[in-house]
C-alpha cells in the first residue's frame, strides 16, 4: 500500500472540505528585502529625488548551514533572503541571494516555479527565459535542486523571465512560510502587495508550504 505523506493528507482533506478554515500562520523575514527606493543626497547634504532599485536577474542560492547574510560573487553583493526554502525536510537548508540594480534592463521580470517528478531534472528553456536569468544558482554555477529531500519529492528549479519581456521589473523579492498551503495570489502588507507564486517550493516534500513572494513596477 502506497504511504503518502502528512501533508499530502492535509492538501486532499482541504480539496475535499474537512478543513474549511483559510490558512494561518504563515510567516517571512521582510526586514531582508530592499526597500525599492533609495535616497539620493546632493552635495550640500539635502534630499533629492529618489533612485529606483530592481532585483537583478541573477538569483543565486546557498546550499548549507552557516549560510551568510550577504556574499559577494561576480562584482554584486548578494542578500540572503533568511528562510529556508527546504524547511519541513531533514536535508541542509537552501537559502535564496539576490542582488540590486539601478538599471532597469538587468531587473528580474518574473520567475518561474519549475518542478519534476524525480526523474531527469534537466529543462530547455524557450525565448521567454534562459538559464541565465533568474535561475537561483549556487555560488558555484551549478544550476542545483531547490527541494532537496526523499526520493519521492519533486525536483525543483527556478527559471527568471526577462523584464524586457514580461513589461515589469521587479523590486523586491521574499519567501513566505506556511503550515497550510496558500491558494490566494496577492497579500497586502505595510510595505504594499505583493504576487504569490503559488507553487510550492517544497513540492510533495516536508510538512511546510513554501512560496516566492515579488512586488514590480512597470517596465
Amino acid at each position: 500500500m502506497k504511504i503518502i505523506s502528512r501533508k499530502t493528507a492535509l492538501i486532499l482533506m482541504l480539496c475535499l472540505g474537512f478543513v474549511t478554515a483559510f490558512a494561518r500562520g504563515g510567516s517571512s523575514d521582510f526586514n531582508n528585502t530592499q526597500s525599492g527606493a533609495n535616497e539620493v543626497k546632493s552635495n550640500n547634504g539635502t534630499n533629492t529625488s529618489p533612485t529606483q532599485t530592481y532585483v537583478h536577474n541573477d538569483l543565486r542560492s546557498f546550499h548549507g548551514k552557516n549560510a551568510p547574510a550577504s556574499k559577494s560573487y561576480g562584482g554584486r553583493t548578494y542578500y540572503k533572503i533568511n528562510r529556508d526554502v527546504n524547511a519541513g525536510t531533514n536535508e541542509k537548508p537552501i537559502y535564496l541571494y539576490y542582488a540590486t540594480t539601478t538599471d532597469k534592463t538587468q531587473a528580474l521580470g518574473g520567475i518561474i516555479v519549475k518542478s519534476w517528478v524525480r526523474v531527469d531534472p534537466s529543462y530547455t528553456s524557450d525565448s521567454w527565459y534562459s538559464p541565465a536569468y533568474g535561475t537561483a544558482r549556487d555560488f558555484d554555477g551549478t544550476w542545483r535542486d531547490l527541494n532537496k529531500g526523499n526520493n519521492l519529492s519533486s525536483c525543483v528549479k527556478l527559471l527568471g523571465h526577462k523584464s524586457q519581456n514580461t513589461g515589469i521589473a521587479i523590486t523586491k523579492i521574499n519567501v513566505f512560510t506556511s503550515s497550510n498551503p496558500i491558494w490566494m495570489s496577492t497579500w497586502t502588507d505595510s510595505q504594499g502587495t505583493w504576487t504569490f507564486y503559488p507553487k510550492d517550493l517544497n513540492d510533495n516534500d516536508g510538512d511546510i508550504f513554501i512560496y516566492l513572494l515579488t512586488q514590480a513596477v512597470p517596465y
